[in-house]
C-alpha cells in the first residue's frame, strides 16, 4: 500500500472490517524511487534489496501494528522481506534479518 502512494494507516480505518490476514513488510523509499526513476525491471527491487527490516525503513510498522490492535485483528500477519540471497554470506543475514524482525514484534507484544 505504501509503495503504491497510498497510506496504509488510513487504509486500517476505512478497509479494516474486509482484512482477514495482513502481509506487513519495511520498505525503503528512495531506493523504489530510484528503480523508478531508472525503469529498472522489477528484479531490482530484490536486487537493490527495497524492502528492509522492519522499523529500518519508510513504513511506520508500530501506527499498522496500533491500527490493527485497534480494529481487534486476529488474523495472520505475514512478515516479508523479499530479498535475493545470492551467497551464502546473504542468505546468513536474512537469517539474521529475520529474527530480528521476530523480535521487532515480540517487543509490541506480538
Amino acid at each position: 500500500m505504501m509503495l503504491g502512494g497510498g497510506d496504509p494507516v488510513a487504509l486500517l480505518g476505512e478497509w479494516g472490517d474486509r482484512i482477514n490476514h495482513v502481509h506487513l513488510k519495511d520498505a525503503t523509499l528512495s531506493v523504489m524511487a530510484k528503480i523508478v526513476e531508472d525503469d529498472a525491471p522489477v528484479t531490482e527491487i530484490w536486487s537493490r534489496e527495497a524492502f528492509c527490516e522492519l522499523g529500518h525503513g519508510d513504513l511506520d510498522a508500530d501506527a499498522i501494528l496500533d491500527g490493527l490492535r485497534g480494529i481487534s485483528f486476529g488474523g495472520w500477519l505475514v512478515v516479508e522481506q523479499d530479498i535475493l540471497p545470492r551467497s551464502a554470506e546473504r542468505f546468513a543475514r536474512a537469517a539474521d534479518e529475520q529474527r530480528h524482525n521476530r523480535e521487532f514484534l515480540a517487543e509490541r507484544g506480538l
